[in-house]
């Protein structure tokens, strides 16, 4: 690794291997695009896959193919045969996820995906949030082709994505990538996809979401984890509830595992980290497509990479040691929320109410004439009667 931190490009395997292993808080609190992008993992992706790399991330840029369908593609290839047995056999990875995140990753720069920074305050405030009974599907949907929604920014997220060695790992985000396709498959698929409404030649959305743990307080920058399920809405079913449809494809995918012959079942402790950290992404994207939602851009890499090519060798120097801990993104939420109730106030029977959070939710309108237009509104939960800070703490739950 050269001395400012960047990829010494006589070496990208060393460079991989040295900062895969490097434990820096700073850059372990990185969001995963970054850490690979610090990492080489490009080049090494490059090393892998010769001269098929070029013709692999052309194909993973087409937004009307899910990824399934990509690798089929790409599978005439003996060279792509060769590295997904190579992923398959990887250390501490199941259910082919070592390959999900390598091409995950690959289309989200294919589709030059951006980074969604959920704010703390917002991030808690969501997990006080049910998605709510006539939230319809229609509004689940990626800002962009292929996204990574950063969960905060301290690392404090209460839930969890686990790995078989190395244990519980943070929440970090999860990249959301969505592809509008024709169902193509008539297998041993097909049953279970018709209980979500899907048979071949259905038009439909797919929703490929990709769970990361964070690699902090592990050992290395890459030492992180992931969970992975796909959420597939036809055409013809965008008005059903998404807590129904949601709950559908939880029980459709524990199924879906349990058939299929290169994929293990998830344990009951994995399949509730997946629940929990499906709904929380769903809540996000629910909320970035709220009538009421908040965002700003944040190009601050963009900002200290023009400033670069502006100032002396020596200042140049350090902006490109800040440049590695920098990142363009959008930051989500707005600076403050609204606050608690103010303490003792009493219900309508006159008696004091117990301080509790009174819970958010996504609230779906029909207005304009004839009411035939749409909108989402994210009604914020509040804290009643907080009499001192603490006093309802922050729960998890499950869809409501």
């Amino acid at each position: 690794m050269s001395n400012d931190g960047f990829l010494d490009e006589d070496s990208p395997r060393k460079h991989f291997e040295d900062m895969a292993r490097r434990i820096d808080p700073a850059l372990m609190r990185l969001p995963h695009p970054k850490r690979l992008v610090l990492s080489g993992a490009t080049e090494m992706l490059r090393l892998a896959l010769g001269d098929l790399y070029d013709e692999t991330f052309r194909a993973l840029s087409d937004v009307h193919a899910t990824k399934g369908i990509i690798i089929e593609r790409l599978s005439r290839f003996a060279k792509f045969r060769e590295w997904i047995q190579v992923s398959r056999d990887a250390p501490a990875t199941y259910n082919l996820g070592s390959l999900d995140i390598s091409l995950t990753e690959m289309r989200y720069r294919a589709l030059q995906g951006r980074i969604f920074q959920i704010r703390d305050s917002l991030d808690s405030r969501l997990r006080e949030t049910d998605i709510g009974a006539d939230a319809p599907c229609q509004f689940l949907r990626s800002p962009f082709p292929s996204v990574f929604l950063e969960i905060g920014t301290e690392r404090r997220s209460p839930y969890t994505v686990s790995n078989t060695e190395s244990g519980l790992h943070i929440l970090e985000g999860a990249y959301v990538t969505e592809a509008s396709v024709v169902w193509p498959y008539d297998d041993a698929t097909t049953p279970l996809m018709s209980a979500l409404g899907v048979s071949r030649g259905t038009p439909c959305r797919v929703l490929e979401i990709v769970l990361i743990g964070s690699p902090l307080g592990k050992n290395g920058l890459l030492d992180d984890s992931t969970l992975f399920m796909n959420l597939v809405i036809p055409e013809d079913r965008e008005d059903r509830p998404l807590a129904e449809v949601l709950e559908q494809h939880f029980q459709v995918f524990r199924q879906y595992l349990s058939n299929m012959p290169d994929y293990r079942p998830l344990a009951t402790h994995e399949e509730n980290e997946l629940r929990i950290g499906i709904v929380h992404i769903a809540k996000i994207l629910l909320y970035l497509h709220s009538e009421n939602h908040v965002t700003q851009n944040y190009p601050a890499e963009s900002t200290l990479g023009e400033r670069v090519a502006r100032v002396s060798e020596r200042k140049c120097a350090k902006l490109k040691r800040r440049i590695m801990r920098e990142y363009d993104r959008v930051i989500v939420g707005p600076e403050e929320l609204p606050e608690a109730t103010p303490a003792g106030k009493a219900d309508e029977s006159g008696r004091n109410v117990a301080t509790h959070w009174r819970r958010g939710h996504f609230h779906y309108y029909l207005v304009g004439p004839g009411r035939q237009q749409r909108k989402l509104m994210f009604i914020n939960p509040v804290l009643v009667n907080a009499k001192e800070i603490g006093a309802a703490p922050a729960r998890n739950y499950d869809i409501k």
